[in-house]
């Protein structure tokens, strides 16, 4: 969705889509929330999406 909205040209802040993104998971990833939203070094749309592949590997 973050990706499909910069497309169209909305400018978002890493904040934001990070709060996106964690907001956007399902029930079953709740020890992931709690994980991205506490961890210092999740500032990034692409630090999610690094945790999100390490969590599925």
């Amino acid at each position: 969705m973050i990706r499909e909205l910069k497309t169209s040209g909305h400018v978002f802040t890493d904040e934001q889509q990070v709060e996106a993104a964690v907001k956007s998971l399902p029930k079953s990833c709740e020890h992931m929330v709690v994980n991205m939203t506490h961890n210092k070094s999740v500032k990034t749309f692409d630090n999610i999406v690094c945790h999100l592949e390490l969590e599925v590997k």
